[in-house]
């Protein structure tokens, strides 16, 4: 990935972090650590309750598969959630992450 693809990608989660599009679970990328901000969904709330997830909880990215389901870490469990019910559920990212990101990418 070139220097002009990370710089965009990085200015993309800026604009959501900043209030641009709304983001939920499929945007995440592998290692970003988040913030359940929303779960409008009745079911979705429940079923996330399920697996000990709820809104304010701290949460990582496993990975995820195109088209499939993303995998998120908890302590010391992973979970692998459907990408329809991961389209649900709204995030933010940890302020630490991004401030991280940003460095990261200065210093290359």
């Amino acid at each position: 990935m070139t220097k002009l693809v990370k710089l965009k990608n990085l200015l993309n989660d800026f604009q959501k972090a900043a209030g641009g599009k709304i983001m939920t679970l499929v945007d995440m990328k592998h290692g970003n650590k988040f913030i359940i901000d929303k779960i409008e969904d009745k079911d979705t709330r429940l079923q996330a309750l399920r697996f000990g997830i709820s809104e304010g909880s701290e949460i990582e990215c496993g990975g995820s598969m195109p088209g499939g389901p993303v995998i998120l870490k908890k302590n010391l469990q992973e979970i692998a959630i459907g990408r329809r019910t991961a389209e649900k559920i709204s995030v933010k990212k940890k302020r630490n992450d991004l401030i991280e990101s940003l460095r990261s990418n200065r210093d290359r």
